[in-house]
Protein backbone atom coordinates (compact mmCIF):
# COMPACT_ATOMS: atom_id res chain seq x y z
CA UNK A 1 0.00 0.00 0.00
CA UNK A 2 1.44 3.55 -1.09
CA UNK A 3 2.02 5.49 1.64
CA UNK A 4 1.27 9.98 1.10
CA UNK A 5 2.02 12.78 3.35
CA UNK A 6 -0.10 14.75 4.52
CA UNK A 7 -0.21 17.74 7.14
CA UNK A 8 -3.56 17.60 9.22
CA UNK A 9 -4.43 20.88 11.22
CA UNK A 10 -6.32 20.29 14.00
CA UNK A 11 -7.24 23.33 16.50
CA UNK A 12 -4.83 25.49 14.73
CA UNK A 13 -2.12 22.86 14.90
CA UNK A 14 -0.23 21.13 12.03
CA UNK A 15 0.12 17.26 12.44
CA UNK A 16 2.65 16.03 9.57
CA UNK A 17 1.49 12.15 8.79
CA UNK A 18 2.69 9.67 6.54
CA UNK A 19 -0.94 7.54 6.08
CA UNK A 20 -2.27 5.45 3.07
CA UNK A 21 -3.03 7.04 0.49
CA UNK A 22 -6.64 4.73 0.70
CA UNK A 23 -6.95 6.54 4.52
CA UNK A 24 -5.74 10.17 3.60
CA UNK A 25 -9.33 11.27 2.81
CA UNK A 26 -10.89 9.84 6.46
CA UNK A 27 -8.39 11.35 8.45
CA UNK A 28 -8.53 14.59 6.62
CA UNK A 29 -12.53 14.25 7.31
CA UNK A 30 -11.85 13.47 10.91
CA UNK A 31 -9.66 16.33 11.60
CA UNK A 32 -12.55 18.43 10.14
CA UNK A 33 -15.18 16.63 12.18
CA UNK A 34 -12.53 17.29 15.24
CA UNK A 35 -12.22 20.92 14.41
CA UNK A 36 -16.00 21.53 13.84
CA UNK A 37 -16.96 19.96 17.29
CA UNK A 38 -13.72 22.19 19.09
CA UNK A 39 -15.76 25.14 17.54
CA UNK A 40 -18.76 24.30 18.70
CA UNK A 41 -17.99 23.69 22.34
CA UNK A 42 -15.92 27.28 22.23
CA UNK A 43 -18.97 28.67 21.27
CA UNK A 44 -21.60 27.15 23.28
CA UNK A 45 -19.19 26.72 25.99
CA UNK A 46 -17.83 29.42 26.12
CA UNK A 47 -14.64 27.15 27.26
CA UNK A 48 -11.23 28.77 26.94
CA UNK A 49 -8.85 26.04 28.39
CA UNK A 50 -7.65 24.16 25.05
CA UNK A 51 -7.38 21.36 27.29
CA UNK A 52 -10.80 21.31 28.66
CA UNK A 53 -12.08 21.74 25.08
CA UNK A 54 -9.70 19.17 23.90
CA UNK A 55 -11.23 16.46 26.60
CA UNK A 56 -14.83 17.59 26.15
CA UNK A 57 -13.76 17.15 22.13
CA UNK A 58 -12.54 13.03 23.16
CA UNK A 59 -15.40 12.47 25.37
CA UNK A 60 -18.15 13.61 22.80
CA UNK A 61 -16.64 11.56 19.84
CA UNK A 62 -16.42 8.71 22.02
CA UNK A 63 -19.56 8.32 23.00
CA UNK A 64 -21.07 9.05 19.81
CA UNK A 65 -18.80 6.25 18.71
CA UNK A 66 -19.75 3.83 21.52
CA UNK A 67 -23.57 4.40 21.02
CA UNK A 68 -22.69 4.04 17.29
CA UNK A 69 -21.31 0.32 18.23
CA UNK A 70 -23.63 -0.68 20.64
CA UNK A 71 -26.39 0.40 17.50
CA UNK A 72 -24.48 -2.03 15.27
CA UNK A 73 -23.71 -4.81 17.23
CA UNK A 74 -27.67 -4.68 18.75
CA UNK A 75 -28.49 -4.74 14.62
CA UNK A 76 -25.88 -7.84 13.97
CA UNK A 77 -27.59 -9.78 16.51
CA UNK A 78 -31.24 -9.32 15.34
CA UNK A 79 -29.96 -10.23 11.87
CA UNK A 80 -28.44 -13.03 13.20
CA UNK A 81 -31.59 -14.27 14.95
CA UNK A 82 -33.35 -13.83 12.01
CA UNK A 83 -31.24 -15.63 9.79
CA UNK A 84 -31.03 -18.59 12.99
CA UNK A 85 -34.99 -18.81 12.26
CA UNK A 86 -34.89 -18.82 8.46
CA UNK A 87 -32.43 -21.60 9.28
CA UNK A 88 -34.91 -23.37 10.99
CA UNK A 89 -38.05 -23.23 8.93
CA UNK A 90 -35.25 -23.80 5.60
CA UNK A 91 -34.34 -27.14 7.82
CA UNK A 92 -38.14 -27.98 9.02
CA UNK A 93 -38.98 -27.35 4.92
CA UNK A 94 -36.49 -29.61 3.88
CA UNK A 95 -37.15 -32.01 6.40
CA UNK A 96 -40.34 -32.22 4.89
CA UNK A 97 -39.68 -32.66 1.53
CA UNK A 98 -37.27 -36.06 2.27
CA UNK A 99 -40.44 -37.34 3.98
CA UNK A 100 -42.82 -37.17 1.17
Amino acid sequence: MEKRSININIFGRQFPAKVDSEEAAVIEEAARTINAKIKAFKAEYKIQDDLDISIMCCLDIMTEYLTYKAKQERLEQSFLNELSVLEQKLDYSIQVSEEK
